[in-house]
């Protein structure tokens, strides 16, 4: 097991040329963006289960092999429902392949044409910040219980919403009647 808070500096082109593979697991407590986001109890109880690969790989129509990185990890955490404001379980899983080119202009020109990530090839990566930004993207925009919205709406309501009368329509009456 690696300690992935160690690796805050990691030359990517230098773990893709000697196909690098990391994996471990590390707490929730060390993921202090992560645990902003979340709710625990007792943080240092829950494990993110991360992994790292890097290798290289000549793309169609390049000449040099080029390094990719694939991070994966999953935590189960636990989040506000937006509906009923419980807690609830959300189990986080990321699978991201990240592909790293000569500079930011060719990264942004491929990026969205790719079905990976596309990223320039900097001097070294921040590979525990790139596994909490992953996981942070991967919480769910507005969290809900699956029948949390029919439980909670109002049932006194009304089902049909009463028309109010046009006040034109009393201008017009009293037009006819003059």
């Amino acid at each position: 097991m690696t300690d992935l808070t160690a690796w805050t500096h990691a030359n990517v082109v230098e773990l893709a040329r000697t196909q690098t593979q990391l994996e471990g697991e590390l707490p929730l407590s060390a993921c202090k963006r992560l645990l902003a986001d979340v709710l625990a109890a007792e943080p240092s109880a829950v494990f993110v289960q991360w992994r790292v690969s890097a290798f290289q790989r000549t793309a169609s129509g390049e000449t040099r092999p080029r390094p990719w990185l694939q991070l994966t990890a999953q935590a189960d955490v636990h989040v506000t429902c937006q509906s009923c404001l419980e807690p609830m379980a959300v189990p986080l899983h990321v699978d991201r392949l990240f592909r790293f080119v000569a500079t930011e202009e060719e990264a942004l020109l491929e990026d969205e044409e790719s079905e990976e990530d596309v990223l320039s090839e900097p001097q070294d990566v921040d590979l525990f910040a790139l596994l909490e930004d992953e996981m942070l993207l991967a919480l769910p925009l507005v969290p809900r219980h699956g029948g949390c919205i029919a439980e909670y709406q109002d049932v006194d309501a009304p089902a049909v919403i009463e028309e109010k009368p046009n006040p034109f329509a009393a201008l017009a009456a009293l037009k006819k009647t003059h």
